[in-house]
């Protein structure tokens, strides 16, 4: 099914959202919050019931124009169980929202508190993430590609920190992407970003030890191969700490991997990969061991997404120059690939995607991929039997329709039980909701 939020009597007709929406749920219910073509903030609130409400929260009393964003929101539920939206306004102060012990939601501007400062200004989009302790941080890049923290605790309140500079880091660590944080295993904190050779760099923290950093390229042979570009894909793998997967100048797939043994090592995933040879793909050019032939280009335009399964394989997913989906699998140490939209007879050519996909598992074995092409929302998903299939939700669904195209790429949050709702803007400013019936 597929819904949109069009009763915006309580906004006005003159706020048509814009950008990519951010996604929390709680229980049954959903909360997005998306700029409009103001930078306001607009939070759209689903029920369990199916109930939808909306509020500006940049135009409510407690907040104002100065509380506008000049990136897309990100927001998190944090250790006290309440809800943060976080961003920066144009002039790289921090802003947060959240609600109040009363109920209500207010704006905060933690740059100008005191002990803070233009020092503590940021470039790009932050990433947030809930630790140990009911701790809460928000981690981004300066103008001078500095690592920002700023970090709340419980009874002590937000502090910020240059991490590069306190931390005599220096220029060898400077950011010239924005920062994607994992958490764990234990307390620690891992941050990757790029430098301007893109070459991953790789700030992390423990309790024990505080804040090191290091240039997880420069470890490498051939490592001009090994420099990346976008945004990687990060996650934990069984065996392997840490996992960091994204794409170099030429579209090969490249994977960090970090092991209790090995410590951290890295390949190159497109040329090594085996082609895939399935029962429904394609045989022509086989060759003699009978490994399928690569019928397209495997290598990646768009950023890729990375997910493990439930029996430990990992999968990564992303788009080739024509917009077929690419799919990488490792199970053990061996890597395959395939053009799911290429190879596959029973995926249609026009499922071609212009965006970049986003993934997870569902209930059992299933594995759920949605895209967007220029208007419609696609569905690729894979199931035991009879394995990959794909279909145009928008356009093939009697009860859906172009009413509910997407213009943004999808955001995919699976409910509690793991049966996905995706949410993406339309071309005319409106919040689209699609889920999938029990």
């Amino acid at each position: 099914r597929a819904e949109s939020y069009t009763e915006r009597t309580p906004l006005g007709f003159n706020h048509p959202l814009a950008g990519q929406p951010a996604v929390v749920r709680s229980g049954g219910s959903f909360d997005v919050f998306v700029r409009d073509q103001n930078a306001d903030v607009i939070r759209l609130s689903r029920s369990d019931k199916g109930e939808w409400e909306a509020q500006n929260l940049t135009a409510a009393d407690s907040a104002g124009i100065e509380f506008r964003l000049a990136v897309d929101p990100v927001a998190t539920i944090g250790g006290d169980g309440r809800i943060g939206v976080f961003g920066r306004t144009n002039v790289g102060d921090v802003v947060r929202y959240g609600r109040s012990l009363r109920g209500g939601w207010a704006g905060a501007n933690l740059t100008v508190r005191k002990r803070t400062g233009a020092d503590y200004r940021i470039a790009g989009t932050p990433a947030v993430v809930v630790g140990p302790g009911r701790r809460t941080w928000l981690l981004a890049r300066n103008r001078e590609g500095h690592l920002i923290q700023y970090l709340h605790r419980p009874l002590v309140g937000w502090k910020a920190e240059d991490l590069t500079r306190s931390q005599a880091f220096k220029g060898r660590y400077a950011m010239a992407s924005d920062p994607a944080v994992l958490r764990g295993p234990g307390d620690a904190l891992h941050v990757f970003a790029l430098n301007d050779k893109g070459e991953l760099l790789h700030y992390f923290w423990r309790r024990r030890s505080g804040w090191a950093a290091e240039n997880l390229t420069e470890r490498q042979r051939a490592a001009a191969s090994m420099r990346l570009v976008g945004r990687p894909a990060l996650l934990h793998a069984p065996g392997e700490v840490q996992a960091v997967l994204g794409r170099n100048a030429n579209g090969e797939l490249i994977h960090y991997r970090r092991s209790p043994s090995t410590s951290w090592t890295a390949e190159n995933v497109t040329n090594s990969a085996a082609p895939m040879l399935t029962p429904d793909s394609t045989e022509e050019g086989a060759d003699a061991q009978g490994n399928g032939a690569r019928a397209s280009d495997v290598r990646l335009t768009g950023d890729p997404a990375a997910a493990m399964a439930p029996d430990g394989s990992l999968h990564v997913l992303g788009r080739n120059e024509q917009g077929s989906i690419v799919h990488y699998a490792r199970n053990g140490s061996d890597w395959h690939v395939e053009d799911l939209t290429s190879e596959r007879p029973v995926i249609d050519e026009g499922l071609r995607v212009g965006g970049d996909p986003t993934m997870a598992f569902a209930p059992g074995p299933r594995q759920h991929v949605f895209a967007r092409n220029s208007r419609d929302l696609l569905f690729y998903h894979w199931s035991p039997v009879p394995s990959w299939a794909a279909e145009n939700l928008t356009m093939e669904r009697a009860k859906i329709g172009a009413r509910y195209g997407v213009g943004s790429d999808p955001v995919l949050v699976p409910d509690a039980d793991a049966l996905p709702h995706v949410f993406a803007v339309d071309l005319d400013g409106r919040l689209v909701h699609y889920y999938a019936l029990p």
